[in-house]
């Protein structure tokens, strides 16, 4: 398939644009490290102006990762180090049509060894 010619149906094309459209900086807060599913886990709230993020809501946040992080071991994954930054780079804060941005964000893969 190319993302330049068509979307795939699995792309929420009117609300990764929505998305995009809001996209802003966000302030970055430390909360410390944590243990979550056998993982240790170093903990940041990211907080939209106007908004903060609670210590409830924190907790929250991390009972739904450890379903995530306690599957780690099967995947043998110790994280999403690139992934993050390669997607917000290309999809919310990147321009043009979605599809380009699609495309570009399949683009912008690793090879090798990585830390």
């Amino acid at each position: 398939m190319d993302l330049h010619d068509e979307l795939p149906p699995a792309v929420p094309a009117k609300e990764l644009l929505a998305l995009a459209e809001d996209h802003h900086a966000r302030t970055a807060r430390p909360l410390g490290t944590r243990e979550v599913a056998g993982h240790l886990v170093k903990t940041y709230a990211l907080e939209a102006p106007g908004r903060t993020v609670t210590e409830p809501a924190s907790r929250e946040a991390l009972r739904v990762a450890a379903g995530h992080l306690a599957l780690g071991a099967q995947r043998g994954s110790l994280g999403l180090a690139h992934e993050r930054d390669a997607l917000t780079r290309h999809v919310p804060d990147g321009t043009g049509p979605l599809g380009e941005r699609l495309a570009a964000w399949g683009a912008d893969t690793v090879e090798g060894n990585v830390r």
